[in-house]
């Protein structure tokens, strides 16, 4: 909607795996329906599995707005120093993980980080 809107192109994927065979596949992780967008990374620094970011997206969403409803993942085209469109600033597309500055202040940086890169499966302070 908000590409359209602004006449740019959309692509999404359907699966993490078809994100992951484009050299720009992205995740994006949001809550309240794209009014914030949780975090960013490329799908080619993703080791886990797509049900993997489905919990952590539910971990991510009830330390910070708490609608599941409104969670989201997303696999999309987006190349680093790019953006993502949404509330509370957006979000950036950097080479590696980029979290929002609300959810950084939290501590869950390196956690987030260890369940893309395979090595954990929820993030601090969630059941196993």
């Amino acid at each position: 909607m908000i590409a359209d809107a602004h006449g740019e192109p959309y692509h999404a994927f359907r699966t993490l795996l078809d994100a992951q065979e484009a050299a720009d596949g992205l995740v994006v992780m949001e809550g309240d329906y794209g009014g914030q967008i949780y975090l960013t990374c490329p799908a080619s620094h993703v080791r886990c599995d797509q049900e993997t970011l489905e919990l952590m997206l539910r971990d991510l969403d009830a330390l910070s707005w708490k609608d599941a409803a409104s969670a989201q993942v997303f696999y999309e085209r987006g190349l680093p120093d790019s953006g993502v469109m949404g509330g509370m600033g957006g979000g950036l597309i950097v080479d590696g993980v980029w979290i929002h500055p609300q959810l950084q202040k939290l501590g869950v940086e390196e956690a987030v980080r260890e369940v893309f890169g395979g090595t954990r499966k929820r993030i601090v302070g969630m059941p196993a």
